[in-house]
């Protein structure tokens, strides 16, 4: 059974759509657009929410993320920090590859758990 935590679409504001949803304790975040400083809180909103859930295991999915900087890097390096602090389950998944060579020119590839279909 799925259940809708959360779902924020700011497209007049930022361009990030952010939805929530959780199905057999794992809560998935999946992401469309642009990820930046305006789109920032939207995200830090819906991952703050999985992460205090009682979900063992967050998935964010990337797919839909076209654009992301620094912030957004900042904030996915502090939810991955959390969740090792906490035992919990954190994983990015299916990152476009402008995604992925940020994580990579960034040098985080070895703090995060990344996944491709």
């Amino acid at each position: 059974m799925t259940e809708q935590l959360e779902g924020i679409a700011s497209p007049g504001r930022d361009k990030l759509s952010v939805r929530s949803a959780t199905n057999a304790g794992a809560v998935t975040v999946s992401l469309a657009g642009e990820l930046d400083l305006g789109s920032a809180p939207d995200l830090e909103q819906a991952l703050n929410a999985a992460q205090a859930s009682s979900a063992g295991h967050v998935m964010i999915e990337l797919a839909g993320l076209e654009f992301i900087d620094s912030t957004g890097l900042r904030l996915l390096l502090s939810a991955q920090r959390r969740a090792d602090d906490s035992g919990q389950a954190l994983v990015l998944r299916n990152p476009q590859p402008q995604v992925r060579r940020l994580f990579e020119v960034a040098g985080v590839l070895e703090l995060i758990s990344l996944e491709s279909d």
